[in-house]
């Protein structure tokens, strides 16, 4: 599952060999530090940010459905804009190698060839 959030893009994903477990994955260190801070609160404990290579969303952690779920749910309960394109600055890294855009059938992204 993919989320633009008003801390940035997170991907959400099945973890491999624990069904009760998914992977959460930022493209910047600073989105996974607004996730984590949500993360740590809700289970009451801290989680381990990793980092892998060769992936467009190389900072991961690892939380329970619940946890990640009731996340979801503040992440809900937080909007406070009419449009998420006006209301957050997206961090695609230093490379521009992406672009964002606002379309009748909604916010769109694409990774652009820079020859």
């Amino acid at each position: 599952m993919w989320l633009f959030t008003k801390s940035g893009f997170v991907s959400l994903a099945q973890h491999p060999q624990e069904p009760e477990m998914l992977l959460v994955q930022t493209r910047t260190e600073a989105e996974m530090a607004s996730i984590v801070q949500v993360l740590d609160k809700i289970a009451g404990q801290a989680h381990q940010v990793g980092r892998v290579s060769d992936v467009a969303c190389p900072f991961v952690v690892t939380a329970k459905k619940s946890v990640a779920a009731q996340m979801l749910a503040q992440l809900v309960e937080g909007i406070d804009y009419t449009k998420l394109i006006r209301s957050v600055h997206f961090d695609f890294g230093s490379s521009p190698e992406f672009l964002l855009w606002m379309t009748a059938g909604g916010l769109q992204i694409a990774r652009v060839n820079p020859e």
